[in-house]
């Protein structure tokens, strides 16, 4: 009876011993879950930045592709100012032309810092900004 009892003494420490470590394991898969929902959290963090990085990249093109410059042909007429040299009644050497440009925003975007530049005549002209089909005239 004593071996019988002894028996059971050892099978209790035995069954003791593994329902502790039952416990560590159900502690350790505890813990290894949270550590999964962060790194799923992190991952779900990670691809919504990766989708933003494409959003301000798709849009820095947008800009870049808006942003460049524009060689477009404006209407400019030209007119004699008859009064600067006398007599008045005729051209002479040292009257002055004026040149008027007139520029039209055609598109479909805002344009700014639009310059009118005419190498004939050496002029720049700053129109500034221009609207979706806003017209500016100049005189020089």
């Amino acid at each position: 009876m004593s071996q019988r009892r002894s028996e059971v003494a050892s099978l209790r420490t035995s069954v003791d011993t593994l329902l502790t470590e039952l416990n560590a394991t159900d502690e350790r898969i505890a813990a290894l879950k949270a550590q999964q929902a962060m790194v799923d959290s992190v991952q779900a963090k990670a691809e919504g930045v990766a989708a933003l990085l494409d959003d301000v990249s798709a849009a820095y093109e947008l800009l870049s592709e808006q942003r460049e410059v524009v060689d477009q042909v404006a209407d400019k007429v030209a007119s004699l100012d008859m009064g600067v040299i006398a007599p008045s009644s005729r051209a002479d050497a040292g009257d002055k032309i004026n040149y008027t440009f007139t520029v039209t925003n055609t598109g479909n975007v805002t344009l700014t810092g639009v310059v009118v530049t005419d190498p004939l005549t050496s002029t720049n002209c700053a129109v500034g900004t221009l609207a979706p089909g806003q017209t500016d005239s100049s005189t020089m």
